[in-house]
């Protein structure tokens, strides 16, 4: 197990400390494997009611770097618009942590939407796709 990995618990702590009824979401290199020493843990967090989309990225847990995307579940249309990238991510990331289900109700609306719109769920999965490879590339 990765070091990335085994401090996930720690980084769920601390983010369902401050956001207790959050629903938490891994995505990225952590979640497909295929992560760096040097790689950050991206997480989105689903946030009840309202509220700005936000970003995270000067939290370390230990010596690692995050990249936390907070997400009000009202700021999703908003969000699927806008930053198309996160309602992606929403519908593929890996739940970790949803004690209200939040993550799953939200998380199933994603994936229904791209099982009604096949070309952008395509389109979306070979840009992630790509980008994979190139960290691949880069190891």
């Amino acid at each position: 197990m990765s070091r990335h990995k085994e401090i996930l618990p720690l980084l769920i702590k601390k983010i369902s400390q401050e956001h207790v009824n959050s629903g938490i979401l891994l995505g990225g290199s952590v979640q497909g494997g295929y992560e760096r020493p040097d790689s950050d843990i991206d997480v989105l967090v689903l946030l009840e009611g309202d509220g700005e989309i936000r970003t995270d990225q000067s939290q370390k847990i230990e010596d690692i770097k995050t990249h936390i995307v907070y997400l009000p579940v009202k700021a999703l249309p908003e969000a699927r618009q806008k930053q198309p990238v996160l309602f992606y991510l929403l519908s593929v990331c890996q739940i970790i942590h949803d004690p209200c289900g939040i993550a799953r109700q939200y998380q199933e609306m994603a994936r229904q939407y791209f099982r009604d719109n096949p070309d952008m769920a395509r389109d979306w999965a070979e840009q992630t796709e790509k980008i994979k490879h190139q960290k691949l590339k880069s190891r």
